[in-house]
């Protein structure tokens, strides 16, 4: 018997799960022709790095989409105007109704589409097939090749990465080789209060530089932790951004406050479920 797929048999292909685990339980010997997938195409005609923080998902999972704005997202699965209506409503309820979607369908074949579009008109597109996704970028963002874009400018931290990658490197700095969490331990210290300093005089410039600082040592930490093999900059970063989601419910979710006071009383309790 043969079972084919459109693209990747491992993307967004649950039915190809369930096989291959129905196989191994029933002891069937199966093999797998993988082909490119949809996302591979994806990631160029929108011009992103998934590494950055792209979240896949399909248009049943609603928690995901709840979050929608707050990182880079790609919604698979959206096969029909009516599933593309139940999906607009969902991003609706945290996004505004123009806010820019990218409509993108039959990638790699000679009828591919990938548009942007307001995201009040995602249902009313006319070509909606079985190989339609949606992107939905993140809040005061732009897809600009992989750089994060904002109102003030391009944000992107992997030239420093890449640099202070470079500096631990063989052949790189012997000095920077050399250094362990325990021996910079103070550095990080040091730049925090010369920050604080910063701040008590109101010297903004002062701020900015130290801010630098401490940046670097955020990733000069990260770096020695991932090549022994503990932990990444990425996970510094969506994880930060998971917590900050996580407590801020009356933004990225349905709760309601009536002001700081209700946010702090709420903090306090998602703490406490933190820790159970």
């Amino acid at each position: 018997m043969i079972y084919t797929v459109p693209g990747s048999p491992f993307v967004a292909e649950h039915t190809v799960i369930f096989l291959l685990e129905n196989a191994l339980k029933r002891k069937i010997k199966i093999d797998i022709w993988p082909a490119m997938s949809f996302l591979d195409l994806a990631y160029g005609k929108l011009g992103i790095d998934p590494v950055s923080g792209l979240r896949i998902v399909d248009t049943a999972d609603f928690e995901a989409i709840s979050a929608a704005g707050s990182y880079l997202i790609i919604v698979t699965q959206v096969y029909s105007r009516l599933v593309a209506s139940d999906l607009k409503i969902a991003l609706m309820d945290v996004l505004n109704d123009v806010y820019p979607v990218y409509f993108f369908r039959n990638l790699g074949l000679p009828d591919e589409e990938c548009r942007k579009i307001k995201l009040y008109e995602l249902d009313r597109q006319t070509s909606i097939d079985h190989l339609t996704s949606i992107f939905v970028p993140a809040q005061a963002e732009e897809v600009s090749g992989g750089a994060t874009s904002f109102a003030g400018g391009i944000f992107n931290i992997q030239p420093l990465a890449e640099v202070i990658g470079r500096l631990r490197s063989p052949g790189g700095c012997p000095w920077d080789i050399e250094q362990t969490h325990d021996s910079i331990r103070s550095n990080i210290i040091e730049e925090v209060y010369e920050y604080l300093e910063a701040v008590d005089d109101h010297d903004f410039h002062g701020m900015r530089k130290e801010l630098r600082d401490i940046l670097m040592q955020v990733v000069f930490h990260t770096r020695m932790a991932e090549e022994a093999g503990n932990f990444n900059l990425q996970d510094v970063i969506d994880e930060v951004t998971e917590k900050l989601i996580r407590r801020h419910p009356h933004v990225f979710g349905n709760l309601s406050v009536a002001g700081s006071d209700d946010v702090l009383h709420n903090l306090e309790a998602i703490k406490k479920l933190e820790k159970n």
